[in-house]
Parts: structure tokens; C-alpha cells; sequence
């Protein structure tokens, strides 16, 4: 099964509702997260921004849904200056101990500068739907 690390920036803006997030509870991927991610996603989903969208209890359901239902890996490899911010080093390692496939994020910059890390593809979220629905077609 083909495994991901999803940016927070993905995690964020798709929340529970998005197609990265339903492909993932639709079984077509395996998601690998961190608990950094986790508390970046926190802290992210608690800005302004978010909060004014979303109620206290939707944020505490969707960090509790990719606590419980994501495979939470710990930090193993560690990974420092090959990413655009600090931040995204943890991402980086986060797909790296996690094995992960694909590194799916928003950051243009970062696709730019690492379009593959250590044979992890970094992919928008529109490219990782397209290769889940080209894997779907080699498969059937």
C-alpha cells in the first residue's frame, strides 16, 4: 500500500473533508504521521483563520481522528537544512522514519527546490490524487 506524510498545510486546509483526507478513510493510502505533525496541525487549526471556521470540539475530533486512525510514527531520522523552513525538515522526517511514499504539501517552494527526498516523491495534493487514481487503474 502506498504510504504519505501529508504537510500541515494539506492536513490543515483539507481537514476532515477534503479528497487527500477521503482517500486516505477510503483506504487508498496508508497515512504516516508524526507528533510534531500533530501538534503543528493543533496550532495551525487554532489561528484565527480556522478558528473563526471551526468550533473547539471540531479541532480536538480532527487531531483525535489522525491520532487514533493515521500511523503515528516517532522522529528516527533526523533531517535538518535540506527543506525551505525548519518546520518542513520535520515533515521530511517524518515521511523518512515513517518509509514513506510521498511527501504531499502545498509548498510550491519546496516542490521546487526537493522534488524528491531519499526516494520520497514531494507532490501537491492534485499530482498524489492523480498517481493514487493511476495506481487504482494498473490495479484493476
Amino acid at each position: 500500500m502506498i504510504r504519505a506524510t501529508l504537510d500541515t498545510n494539506v492536513t490543515s486546509t483539507q481537514t476532515v473533508n477534503g479528497q487527500v483526507i477521503q482517500a486516505w478513510r477510503e483506504n487508498k493510502y496508508s497515512l504516516v504521521l508524526s507528533e510534531a505533525i500533530l501538534t503543528e496541525l493543533s496550532r495551525t487549526l487554532s489561528e484565527p483563520y480556522f478558528s473563526a471556521r471551526l468550533t473547539a470540539a471540531q479541532i480536538e475530533g480532527t487531531v483525535n481522528l489522525f491520532r487514533s486512525e493515521a500511523t503515528i510514527v516517532p522522529l528516527l531520522v533526523p533531517v535538518a537544512g535540506v527543506a525551505t523552513h525548519p518546520e518542513d525538515d520535520l515533515i521530511l522526517a517524518t515521511a523518512l522514519s515513517g518509509r514513506a511514499h510521498y511527501l504531499v504539501t502545498r509548498d510550491e517552494k519546496l516542490q521546487e527546490k526537493v522534488k524528491e527526498y531519499k526516494g520520497i516523491a514531494i507532490v501537491s495534493p492534485p499530482v498524489f490524487l492523480q498517481r493514487l487514481r493511476e495506481k487504482a487503474k494498473k490495479a484493476a
